[in-house]
């Protein structure tokens, strides 16, 4: 669905991981990356539907404070840029292989990518980087 706010927005995250048996996440407590859309409002049509996913542990990733703090309640903008149901950011199937999730990786895979490197120290690699580092070890394997 379209962002709650309603314009494209375009800014750091922080999402927190509960990778269960999502190999992309192995090892992920938290991950800072770029939003970079109007939409991605997550939502379920039925209650029903977001129990048994959460139940299923299919979400995956949720919108956290800056510090990577989980919350139980709603986060406002912009700590959840979009108004997702439940603060959820990534969901996966039920064999983990397949993760969908709206904020982008891939624009934080090189270390110079984040946006306070020179204020923090450059890492050895972004935060997106270990995502698909991940994947790619776990699918070279199966």
């Amino acid at each position: 669905m379209p962002s709650r706010g309603g314009r494209f927005e375009n800014r750091w995250i922080t999402l927190a991981a509960t990778p269960g048996h999502c190999p992309w996440l192995k090892d992920i407590d938290r991950i800072e990356v770029p939003t970079a859309h109007g939409e991605g409002n997550f939502r379920c049509r039925a209650d029903w539907i977001f129990d048994g996913l959460e139940t299923t542990g299919q979400f995956v990733l949720r919108y956290a404070e800056s510090d990577g703090g989980r919350s139980a309640k709603q986060l406002p903008f912009p700590a959840n840029p979009n108004g997702s149901q439940g603060n959820v950011a990534g969901v996966c199937d039920p064999t983990g292989r397949v993760l969908g999730l709206m904020p982008h990786p891939e624009r934080n895979v090189l270390p110079t990518h984040h946006p306070r490197w020179t204020r923090e120290g450059l890492k050895a690699e972004g935060d997106g980087m270990t995502l698909f580092r991940n994947a790619a070890e776990y699918f070279a394997t199966d």
